[in-house]
């Protein structure tokens, strides 16, 4: 009963809790000489500060009243008394409110809930380790699921490799764009013979090995071994500027650990750092 007094109820608050009348509680109080504290002075500025840590780290005001054993309203008040401006409590906790929360394959960046035009975003992680501004309604919604690796490296598209220069393309889209041929007649060709011939002679050859469950390491973290030179770059992106590759291709070959031949004929194996001795 104390406890409900030093956290601020009133007496009419007390008899309701335990179904009596106000003047019920204070006849008890007198034959156990006890008396009313002051209002709001159970709790002391340190634990108030916590409570508000708390709340702006993500709790609920529900929440947080009731592992301290009181009211939203005696929350509230205890808030005030200490000197916080409790919307300003509510706005921070509201850049928390969906820290680290898992929507499809994207996780939620801790404090990136903000306000763009006049739109709630945040920073996301897609699980293969790209970071994007996110809509608030296309996360909740399932409009996005990934940075598009997911789409991307689940779809039919299957590599080809030129028996002329041994040079690997990821799909035969990414073909049709770099030789110029009709996608639509690639397509019909991969389907058909699965070679076609570009506008330089070179032939092309569809390779339909593709069906490999393909891995989710970040791009910059996997390491590129080319076993000629015993040379060793670190990230797609390095690769793709050493060979003069195509960078979609490249992501392609080393999530799926598989050896990537270059335009100059160069060969290179992807492994991860933690394989790296």
């Amino acid at each position: 009963m104390m406890r409900f007094l030093e956290a601020g109820e009133t007496l009419t608050g007390l008899g309701r809790i335990y179904g009596v009348s106000r003047d019920r509680i204070r006849t008890q109080m007198r034959r156990f000489g006890l008396s009313k504290p002051e209002p709001l002075s159970g709790f002391t500025s340190d634990q108030v500060q916590q409570w508000v840590d708390q709340i702006i780290a993500g709790d609920t005001m529900l929440k947080t009243a009731e592992r301290v054993g009181m009211t939203t309203d005696m929350l509230r008040d205890y808030i005030r008394k200490y000197g916080h401006d409790l919307e300003q409590v509510k706005l921070e906790r509201s850049k928390h409110r969906y820290d680290g929360k898992t929507y499809s394959n994207w996780t939620v960046i801790s404090g990136s809930h903000k306000t763009l035009n006049n739109n709630q975003v945040l920073d996301c992680r897609c699980v293969c380790g790209e970071i994007r501004t996110v809509s608030l309604t296309n996360l909740i919604g399932g409009a996005t699921t990934s940075c598009g690796c997911i789409g991307y490296f689940s779809r039919q598209a299957y590599p080809w490799i030129c028996e002329t220069t041994g040079e690997t393309v990821i799909s035969t889209s990414e073909l049709a764009r770099l030789t110029g041929i009709n996608d639509l007649s690639l397509h019909r060709s991969a389907h058909r013979t699965g070679s076609a011939v570009d506008a330089k002679g070179n032939l092309w050859v569809v390779q339909h090995d593709k069906g490999i469950t393909p891995g989710l390491a970040r791009p910059d973290t996997i390491v590129w071994i080319n076993h000629q030179t015993n040379q060793q770059l670190i990230g797609c992106k390095a690769v793709s500027e050493q060979t003069n590759g195509s960078i979609n291709t490249i992501k392609w070959y080393g999530h799926r650990r598989k050896s990537y031949t270059a335009k100059d004929g160069s060969i290179w194996d992807p492994t991860t750092l933690d394989q790296i001795t």
